[in-house]
């Protein structure tokens, strides 16, 4: 069976049909997942700090997803309920080449109705109280609709 990628897939990000099996698909889609896991192991103490804050539903009860990969791209750290993507950027991120990367990016997320956040490491480590205040600001005036689970389920 064949299926084009551009129908079935919220991750194409090309003008043009693909054609390609639904095995392919499947095997593209572990490797993007591997790779996230890849990317959880190696974290920075950057991300330590802000996955500690956000796991679990601890920060206002909204789930976030470490490492998301979406289209070309992995968000440090997402929120489907709110469409909300937090970024931290390290010194690479102050490159010309990095900061049109950058921006090809927050365009592809735009296009998909996501906000983004993003922080400087040294920001962090100055003003994490700021940035904890920044996120939860975010969250409350973004209007979200918040889908509780039942406890037990």
């Amino acid at each position: 069976m064949r299926a084009s990628l551009k129908n079935i897939s919220p991750y194409s990000t090309s003008k043009k049909t693909i054609f390609i099996s639904t095995g392919t698909l499947q095997s593209l889609r572990m490797a993007e997942i591997q790779l996230a896991r890849r990317f959880r192991k190696k974290e920075t103490w950057a991300e330590k700090i802000v996955w500690r804050w956000l796991r679990d539903r601890r920060f206002s009860g909204y789930k976030f997803r470490r490492q998301h990969p979406l289209g070309d791209y992995y968000l440090d750290f997402f929120c489907e309920e709110a469409e909300l993507n937090i970024e931290l950027d390290g010194g690479q991120h102050g490159f010309p080449s990095q900061r049109a990367r950058d921006v090809e990016r927050e365009k592809f997320l735009q296009s998909r109705g996501i906000k983004t956040l993003r922080f400087w490491n040294s920001y962090l480590r100055a003003n994490g109280q700021s940035v904890r205040d920044t996120i939860f600001e975010e969250l409350q005036n973004g209007h979200h609709i918040l889908c509780r689970s039942i406890p037990g389920r």
